[in-house]
């Protein structure tokens, strides 16, 4: 979200002086705490990913489809599937 919709007019200039007092020490913890928390979501990303993929599988073995249908199936899932395999 760009800061401008975030926060309101009112308290916007005030957010651009406090930020330009930051100094070295807490612009190095403001790096620390978004390199932690990208950290922590690229990691519940990937664990997601897996589940999805699990689940995939699981639904496709309940339906007993046979080959051909699962590549039917993957040929035409929605790009956000998690049915969709990359080529």
């Amino acid at each position: 979200m760009y800061i401008s919709k975030a926060i309101p007019r009112s308290r916007r200039h005030s957010l651009g002086k406090r930020l330009k007092r930051a100094t070295p020490a807490t612009l190095e913890h403001l790096r620390q705490t978004f390199e932690q928390e990208a950290a922590r979501l690229r990691a519940n990303r990937v664990e997601a990913l897996r589940l999805e993929r699990e689940v995939d599988e699981l639904i496709l073995k309940a339906y007993r489809l046979t080959a051909d249908e699962v590549a039917l199936l993957r040929q035409t899932a929605l790009p956000r599937s998690p049915c969709r395999r990359k080529p």
